[in-house]
């Protein structure tokens, strides 16, 4: 494949802002992969008038209608969300643009009947490592349950979506509200980028029936190049070894191993792209209710399974 471009994108909320990892790819698995890092700031971000208090520093606002399922007034309230990244991710990505993008954020609402989370947050079967090293997945809110989310960290995933909407073609020039109203009610349309979990994708590495993907990303890695590449390497390195806490909390590793979760596409010979899904789901996962996306994960020589609910 002829030196394609993936971009990583790790999410978070107003304070952070959201960290990207670009990588152009050599011709094979050996490289050189050359690797830059960019940030898309949110300090400034500010709702106007017109849409009344923020979503995001209030966040009773996006509660209140999740928990009623009122997607009308959800995408009313949190279209300054969308107003503030669309320029700013254009401005990063339109100059040179990706052939690849994974993004590290749930990429729609749950439509669960039982409970909050989506169904790919409810398998286990894929990381094998119980008690303290078995990974945390945040259940993202449920359009359907009639119940607020007693959580109180997650705003930050209207960032993520109003990420995946925005790439992924979801905002029509002359309606942009209601394309955005559509994309909250009906999720993922398989349109859009793919969703990544860092934390999912290094434990599905450590296990030893895939050893031999974890040995492939290690060369892959060795391969890179770039002026600030040494520390998310070394960081990924030792996760590999050791478990997603070595990450250190670096939001340049995260963004890294985003950018990795194209490699079914980018080295389809060497590496399959495994989704995410239906394998030992937990007691009260949803029903087959629409798209609620998937993660998508690194293996080699990994049978390839469906990503459809």
């Amino acid at each position: 494949m002829a030196l394609a471009t993936s971009v990583g994108i790790d999410v978070h909320g107003r304070e952070k802002g959201l960290h990207m990892a670009r990588i152009t790819w050599g011709p094979s698995t050996d490289g050189p992969h050359e690797v830059m890092f960019e940030t898309v700031s949110l300090a400034n971000y500010r709702c106007s008038a017109s849409h009344g208090a923020c979503p995001v520093v209030d966040l009773q606002i996006p509660r209140s209608f999740i928990a009623r399922g009122d997607i009308d007034g959800l995408a009313q309230a949190t279209m300054p969300v969308v107003d503030h990244l669309e320029p700013l991710l254009r401005e990063k990505l339109e100059a040179i643009p990706p052939t690849l993008i994974a993004i590290d954020s749930p990429s729609g609402f749950a439509r669960n009947t039982f409970g909050h989370g989506r169904r790919t947050e409810k398998t286990r079967a894929p990381f094998g490592f119980a008690g303290a090293r078995q990974i945390y997945a945040q259940m993202t809110p449920s359009l359907d349950i009639g119940k607020p989310h007693g959580g109180t960290r997650w705003s930050w995933i209207m960032f993520g979506m109003a990420t995946f909407a925005v790439l992924g073609g979801r905002l029509p020039n002359k309606d942009r509200e209601s394309g955005w109203r559509d994309y909250l009610g009906g999720g993922p349309d398989g349109s859009e980028p793919l969703e990544a979990f860092p934390s999912a994708t290094i434990q599905f590495l450590r296990q030893a029936r895939n050893a031999a993907a974890n040995n492939a990303v290690r060369c892959l890695l060795r391969g890179m190049v770039g002026d600030q590449v040494d520390r998310p390497r070394k960081l990924i390195e030792s996760a590999l070894e050791y478990g997603p806490k070595a990450l250190d909390g670096d939001d340049r590793a995260a963004a890294l191993i985003a950018a990795l979760s194209t490699l079914g596409t980018v080295f389809p010979d060497a590496f399959a792209a495994v989704a995410l899904d239906d394998q030992k789901v937990r007691k009260h996962a949803p029903a087959k209710i629409g798209r609620e996306g998937q993660i998508t994960l690194v293996g080699s020589s990994v049978r390839e399974r469906s990503t459809a609910y």
